[in-house]
């Protein structure tokens, strides 16, 4: 489940995954789910900074 709102006027989608992070498997199937989503947004020509910044769960994917 990958809950999504947006702003249409400038093209920001956000995403929520709700995650037990006490329950392993669910939090490494929600870390997956991030990295392709990640993938797919840079492949579009997207940025994953967004409105928010980047923090220390993002900084990762900045690289090529």
């Amino acid at each position: 489940f990958v809950a999504l709102h947006m702003h249409a006027g400038d093209g920001n989608v956000h995403t929520n995954l709700p995650v037990n992070s006490d329950h392993y498997e669910m939090l490494q199937e929600a870390n997956g789910t991030v990295e392709r989503i990640m993938a797919l947004a840079r492949s579009l020509g997207g940025v994953i900074s967004g409105e928010h910044g980047i923090g220390i769960t993002k900084y990762e994917f900045l690289t090529p």
